[in-house]
């Protein structure tokens, strides 16, 4: 049996305002593409969770981007994959995850 994802709140809310930015910078299409990338990026983190590169002594990782600038930042909690925040790679690394 393989981990669990869950998306943190904050994660969620980060996910919906980087759609809510694209759609009105750009179209409904590439924010769903961007969202649905993203979304599949973190599915990815079930099978190989140590995947993403761990952040100093903390237990937090950052999954770097791929096709789009968003890095993913998450930990492993027992047997779940928590995503806890999305930024955009054009900012600097939260100092409360890292």
């Amino acid at each position: 049996m393989g981990m669990k994802l869950r998306f943190d709140q904050r994660a969620e809310t980060d996910i919906r305002e980087i759609r809510d930015y694209i759609i009105q910078n750009g179209t409904a299409e590439s924010a769903n593409r961007v969202r649905d990338h993203i979304r599949a990026r973190a599915v990815v983190l079930k099978g190989i969770p140590l995947l993403g590169k761990k952040l100093g002594a903390s237990e937090i990782r950052a999954l770097f981007p791929t096709q789009y600038p968003y890095r993913i930042y998450y930990t492993i909690q027992h047997e779940t994959v928590v995503i806890l925040h999305i930024r955009h790679t054009s900012r600097a690394s939260p100092k409360d995850l890292t």
